[in-house]
This record gives C-alpha cells, structure tokens and sequence, in this order.
C-alpha cells in the first residue's frame, strides 16, 4: 500500500463494498458482454496532471477480483510528450 493510503479514511473499504453492491446488485451485463476470460486492459494519461487515488483504485481492483499493475506511482507529475502515457494495466 503507498504511503498516501493512510489519507482515506478507515472507512474506505466498506464505503466501496456498499458502492458495488449498489452498482452491481444481481448480473453483471458487463461481463456478459466481455466474457470471463482473463483480459489486460491499460490506463492511459492523455493530459498533464499529478496521478493521486491509487489506493482507492486498487481497492475497487481488489473487490472486483482484478489486479492492477502501476506504472507510474502516487503523486507522481505526468507530462504526455505526444499522445498518451501508459498509467497502470
């Protein structure tokens, strides 16, 4: 866990847990569509910023059953030259 993750509040965790269960109460149309097989998607940055929420994200990761690779770590400034910068798969 990064060293922001003691940010969030305690509660953070249940809050997203209730969250999914709001989002997903019963089949799941997305995986429908997509299928089960295992699947690499990637996080692009288009624009300059400062990457921040990686806990919070890895926890939704983690709920949902996924793993997520970083690229570039919290806090960090990301300044696309041309085009897009890989952020996490």
């Amino acid at each position: 866990m990064s060293k922001f993750a003691a940010l969030l509040p305690p509660t953070f965790t249940r809050t997203i847990e209730a969250w999914l269960a709001e989002d997903i109460p019963s089949f799941d149309y997305g995986g429908f569509v997509v299928g089960d097989a295992p699947k690499t998607a990637t996080l692009y940055c288009k624009s300059p910023g400062v990457l921040s929420g990686i806990p919070f994200f890895n926890e939704v990761f983690r709920q949902t059953g996924c793993s997520v690779t970083w690229d570039i770590e919290e806090g960090a400034e990301i300044v696309p030259q041309e085009g897009k910068v890989s952020v996490a798969k």
